[in-house]
């Protein structure tokens, strides 16, 4: 399967050059040295455009293919380590990480807990001038 992709995209690697050949070539001969020769006739465009059809249906079919492989094969991350070590790392970095985190929201609560007597404060003042 892995020499699928690899054909498919090798095959998509010579179509665009072939692609860019081929338009180099089709260019000098309709443009004969007017660069404006595709504002005059849009068809020129598709004739541009038509020799990468094979090099997008190579590079679409090499991307579905190694999606299957990938599929096939399973996704690294899904693996559960074999190694204790490993396991315990994973299990290790939560817990720092979750450390970590009200550090970082503690000046928020802080600021947050200092403007609440601060609007008491302004509702006491305000029932007393009524």
């Amino acid at each position: 399967m892995a020499l699928k992709v690899k054909t498919y995209r090798v095959f998509a690697a010579v179509f665009t050059l072939a692609g860019i050949a081929l338009v180099l070539v089709l260019y000098m001969t309709k443009a004969e040295g007017d660069p404006l020769v595709f504002f005059k006739n849009p068809l020129s465009i598709v004739y541009v455009l038509f020799p990468f059809v094979p090099a997008l249906i190579f590079s679409k079919i090499s991307t579905g293919a190694e999606k299957q492989l990938q599929k096939m094969m399973g996704d690294p991350a899904d693996k559960k380590p074999t190694d204790k070590k490993d396991a315990d790392k994973k299990q290790a970095s939560p817990a720092a990480d979750a450390k970590k985190e009200p550090a970082k929201d503690a000046p928020k609560e802080a600021e947050k807990d200092a403007k609440e007597p601060q609007k008491e404060v302004k509702k006491e003042a305000k029932e007393t001038k009524k």
